[in-house]
């Protein structure tokens, strides 16, 4: 591809977003970017359609972004006292990766 500007890629438009959120030093100014996160890497199989050997390693990287999102983000409604949003976190963590030990 010629102009590689207009390429736009979920995993590093996520991966950005997390990265942000962990420069952060308040829960409050994190969780925007966590809430937003999630939304990259939900829209479909990394590297969908493809089914070689190959692509196999690749698809854990954006599974344990989301994974890692949605601690932080169940760990800074915590930490706000918004119980309930923590506890769908932590639903859709046992949901998407089971066993999940942090979920649970």
């Amino acid at each position: 591809m010629a102009d590689r500007s207009r390429v736009w890629i979920d995993v590093d438009a996520c991966e950005a977003l997390l990265k942000q959120a962990e420069n952060q030093q308040q829960d409050a100014l994190a969780i925007p970017l966590l809430e937003e996160a999630p939304g990259y890497l939900e829209r479909g199989e990394y590297l969908e359609g493809e089914d070689g050997a190959w692509c196999y390693g690749l698809r854990h990287r954006p599974e344990e972004m989301l994974r890692q999102c949605r601690l932080w983000l169940a760990e800074g409604y915590e930490s706000q006292g918004k119980f309930w949003q923590a506890g769908e976190q932590y639903r859709a963590l046992r949901q998407l990766f089971l066993p999940d030990e942090d979920a649970l």
